[in-house]
């Protein structure tokens, strides 16, 4: 037993000894401490990649969320800048109708609160919702349709859905008509994309008057846009001109022949002719974006391209000559001449010539007793004509042709008219619509009974009626022409009936195998334009006269927009049109044409007619000072007064500025490297003239200005600008170099700017020579207010 004791004992030492030695040895410790520490940093790691992860997460949420906002905001934005347009609208047609509304019997005071009033008249017409019915005491509410049109095609195509609308559903407008202000109450843009991320904005949207000087004052030209300016008339013979900004081509108007001219305005620039533009003998004449202003203009064996904004015309448009004449106007065409608008505008009075005996004659006298001349219309007299209108958005003629009698008849004061014919649009044979029947025509004479009849047809019937009325034979020439129709000088109940008034005659000459021959013509006469239309629709298919009509011809040498053709969709927004007379247009898949007409003519012609009257006075202030404001922008002297003359000042009544005649003064500067020329005469630049004023950018004469090589600047000439022939020359504006050097002063402290009306006011660097408190941000004039977002 003792034994097995001492080997417990010694079994108890052994294990106390190994266990001390283990206690001892760390051998194995630190791979526990390692394992320990990467189980600490892979907990930490994955911690740290799941903030990561949801903090990515969040950000790419309120990335969207932004963009969701900014796309919301941007909806807005755009309904504010079509807003700004309404506003810009409103604030001009309400500036014109109190220039235009009795200004000079009204104070200051009444002319802006008018302009207020008359504001908020014209922008509540443009956003009012006019069809539906609201509840609620508001007496106005805005039209949410348009202002969903405000908002891009590209804007709507990236959104899921778009809503706008009114939080309470009542669409509120408030008005303060005296203060020209109005609020487009609790609108709501919602915002859905195509993640389906929302943001919904509301917000007010204030709409305030701009603010305008109604001091009195007149208008300055924007000059500086205008690369040349004409007092008289423009000329070109062959080669190539190129105008690179505005021009003013005289009163007397331009003649281009067999020259290649191309026109093309900076922005929004001018080509303004008083009188005819005629362009003739292979000439071109390309136009681009410029808005077009001429009393008449004639294309004769020539080419005219105008694509642009705006072709105004007092007149006509005539294509003729024996040559390949083509015609293509785009955008929009207004030939707003009509003798009895004319008579409306505040431009009749104008005073267009002095009579010997201190009499006058005025504008008005002129579209009484010359109508044809004060009439728009088309014609195409040429045979080889094509008229191509299929790129206008905007078709309007407040005329109608003539047939020229008048000339024939400066015998008989009875008969110095014109026959007006009642089509806008005409070809020379549409004259054979308004031929009167033979058998109307001296039928019960033994000679009569046929039209067109030979001239010594017509003496022969032309002594019976003498013998008839038992005259002598110093009163046969004065027989009125209406004893043609009946015994007793009356108008037969048949032609009445057919809206004929009267009768007159055209006598032309015609060429035939056995040499020429002098034919007498019977033409109706009306009372009016609708007698007129009426007359020519219905005589326009008698088949007697349909057999005159080359019908061939007329299918290719008119071409128009569809909707015009096809005789729907007339009154679209993209193509609004007018005619006062019928229109001749090609029939489709057919070999006859038809005589289109308007049906809502009548129905726009009050709007119409003061728009003809208003566009008289525009060119009559373009005509007179380049300005469209008529009615304030010039004083009563002004208005009887050539451009130079408005534009230029009378050196005789200031010595400081006197130029001795043939000579001419010159403005230099070498630091500024520009040079003005004043000269008290005509004019020439040429190689010679360049060589010796290099920087040359300002021309003024009182004289003819003749140019032959290529010049930079402004023209302003008192005469005729004469564009050398043959030479290939390039005229281009630039208002800095143009402002710079009317600047210029020489040693007795004169510069050229000294010898303009006005002439401080170019005296800037702003490119468009205005300056900078002349310009309206009409952003400025709409601003949110109770802005949210949800």
């Amino acid at each position: 037993m003792s034994k097995c004791i001492g080997m417990m004992m010694m079994q108890k030492q052994n294990f106390l000894r190994n266990w001390k030695e283990q206690k001892q040895n760390n051998k194995g410790s630190s791979i526990i401490l390692v394992l320990a520490v990467i189980a600490i940093v892979g907990i930490l790691a994955a911690i740290l990649l799941s903030v990561s992860l949801m903090n990515y997460r969040m950000k790419v949420v309120n990335l969207h969320s932004q963009k969701n906002f900014y796309d919301a905001e941007t909806v807005l934005n755009e309904i504010k800048t079509g807003l700004e347009d309404d506003v810009s609208y409103a604030a001009g047609k309400a500036w014109a109708k109190v220039l235009t509304d009795q200004y000079d019997k009204k104070t200051k005071e009444e002319r802006e609160t008018a302009y207020r009033t008359n504001y908020e008249e014209k922008l509540r017409a443009r956003i009012a919702d006019t069809i539906n019915s609201y509840p609620g005491p508001n007496a106005y509410h805005y039209n949410v349709d348009y202002l969903l049109a405000k908002v891009s095609d590209e804007t709507k195509a990236a959104v899921k859905e778009l809503k706008i609308e009114s939080i309470d559903g009542n669409n509120v407008l408030n008005v303060q008509a005296d203060k020209g202000i109005c609020t487009i109450k609790n609108l709501s843009v919602t915002y859905i994309d195509q993640k389906n991320y929302m943001t919904k904005i509301t917000s007010d949207i204030v709409l305030t008057c701009p603010p305008m000087d109604y001091t009195q004052k007149t208008s300055t030209p924007n000059l500086l846009s205008y690369a040349l300016v004409a007092d008289q008339n423009t000329s070109a013979v062959g080669g190539t001109v190129t105008i690179q900004g505005s021009a003013y081509l005289g009163m007397d108007g331009a003649d281009f022949n067999a020259v290649n001219v191309k026109v093309s305005p900076v922005g929004k620039g001018n080509l303004i002719t008083g009188g005819e533009l005629y362009v003739h003998n292979g000439a071109t004449l390309g136009v681009e974006n410029a808005q077009t202003w001429a009393h008449e203009i004639q294309v004769d064996s020539a080419t005219l391209n105008i694509r642009g904004k705006q072709t105004y015309l007092a007149d006509d448009l005539v294509l003729k000559g024996q040559g390949k004449t083509e015609v293509s106007i785009s955008g929009n065409l207004n030939l707003f001449g009509n003798p009895e608008t004319l008579k409306s505008a505040q431009c009749a009075s104008e005073v267009v010539e002095k009579k010997a005996d201190g009499t006058t004659v005025t504008l008005a006298d002129c579209a009484d007793n010359d109508q044809a001349s004060y009439s728009s219309s088309i014609l195409l007299n040429g045979k080889n004509a094509t008229l191509d209108l299929t790129g206008l958005k905007t078709f309007k003629i407040a005329g109608t042709a003539y047939i020229n009698t008048a000339e024939n008849n400066k015998k008989n004061s009875l008969l110095q008219k014109d026959v007006q014919m009642g089509q806008s649009v005409s070809i020379k044979s549409d004259q054979r619509a308004y031929l009167l029947e033979g058998k109307y025509v001296a039928s019960y004479c033994a000679h009569g009974g046929i039209n067109p009849m030979s001239k010594s047809t017509y003496q022969q019937v032309l002594n019976e009626i003498t013998e008839k009325l038992k005259l002598d034979e110093n009163s046969k020439n004065s027989i009125p022409y209406a004893y043609f129709l009946s015994e007793d000088g009356t108008v037969p109940d048949v032609l009445k009936n057919m809206g004929v008034s009267g009768v007159t005659k055209q006598v032309y000459r015609l060429k035939t195998d056995a040499g020429t021959v002098d034919m007498v013509y019977f033409f109706p006469t009306f009372a009016n334009t609708q007698d007129a239309r009426k007359y020519g629709a219905e005589n326009y298919n008698v088949s007697a006269i349909s057999a005159h009509l080359d019908e061939k011809h007329y299918n290719t040498s008119i071409k128009y927009a569809d909707h015009l053709v096809n005789g729907s969709d007339t009154d679209l927004t993209h193509y609004k049109t007018y005619f006062n007379g019928s229109v001749l247009v090609p029939e489709q898949n057919k070999l006859q044409n038809q005589l289109y007409y308007d049906l809502k003519a009548e129905e726009k012609a009050g709007k119409e007619n003061i728009r003809q009257s208003e566009n008289q006075d525009r060119f009559a202030g373009l005509k007179h000072k380049l300005t469209e404001n008529y009615a304030s922008g010039l004083t009563a002297e002004e208005k009887n007064q050539t451009v130079y003359k408005n534009l230029v000042k009378d050196v005789s009544k200031d010595a400081t500025l006197a130029i001795s005649s043939g000579y001419f003064r010159v403005f230099d500067s070498a630091e500024k490297a520009c040079t003005a020329i004043v000269a008290n005469g005509s004019f020439t630049w040429d190689d010679a003239q360049a060589a010796q004023y290099p920087n040359l950018h300002v021309i003024i004469a009182s004289g003819n200005v003749a140019l032959n090589r290529d010049f930079s600047g402004l023209i302003l000439c008192g005469g005729d600008l004469i564009l050398e022939s043959g030479r290939d020359v390039t005229v281009s504006a630039d208002a800095a170099e143009v402002s710079r050097t009317l600047g210029i002063k020489n040693a007795d402290g004169v510069c050229a700017a000294d010898y303009l009306v006005s002439g401080e006011s170019y005296l800037t660097e702003d490119s468009d020579g205005t300056t900078s408190g002349d310009v309206v941000d009409f952003g400025d004039y709409v601003t949110f207010q109770n802005w949210k977002k949800q």
